[in-house]
């Protein structure tokens, strides 16, 4: 049902640049100029051109450019200011806590595992319940931005390695909560 709520809801934005002629729509993204999702950003804002025979355009704002951080996005796309951008799932959890568990370190076995898991059922009903949180966002796909990995000064090689390190990281409760037990601060 929700699918075809967004497939409605899509038909309509195209039906309406049809009617009232050409459209431009903003995607935000954080990442920079050349970076894997960012270049799928653009290859996407290539495909909708292509595919409304011009219709409807987006404009690809990558590094930040219009919002900073992801929140900032996350905003604008809830208050109507922006159409699409592309946000990691730490930020969306605050709207859908079972986003966490997708976070979670080793849960995959390879990047093949996880794409299973995403395009799977569970990772379909995920991005439906973004929808259906009551956030206003709807989720269309996944973009692989890379592992979330920790970046410190020396090897990390056990949990004994991450006591006292400070990490810097996204503002996902789950997450900070993590490295603290592991040792780490947050």
């Amino acid at each position: 049902m929700k699918k075809w709520m967004t497939l409605a809801l899509a038909l309509a934005l195209v039906l309406c640049a049809a009617t009232a002629g050409a459209v431009t729509l903003k995607l935000s993204e954080v990442h920079a100029e050349g970076y894997p999702t960012t270049l799928a950003d653009q290859e996407f804002a290539r495909l909708v051109e292509e595919r409304t025979d011009g219709r409807i355009k987006i404009d690809v704002y990558s590094g930040g450019a219009l919002y900073g951080e992801e929140t900032g996005a996350i905003e604008a796309l809830q208050l109507g200011d922006l159409a699409f951008s592309s946000v990691s799932a730490s930020p969306v959890s605050s709207y859908v806590p079972a986003m966490n568990a997708i976070q979670m370190p080793y849960l995959y076995k390879n990047a093949d595992h996880m794409w299973a898991v995403l395009d799977g059922e569970i990772g379909q009903k995920m991005l439906s319940e973004v929808q259906a949180s009551g956030s206003g966002l709807v989720g269309l796909c996944w973009y692989d931005a890379g592992a979330r990995s920790y970046y410190t000064n020396k090897p990390v090689t056990c949990v004994a390695d991450m006591k006292g390190l400070k990490i810097r990281m996204q503002n996902n409760r789950m997450m900070v909560a993590m490295t603290n037990v592991l040792g780490g601060s947050a």
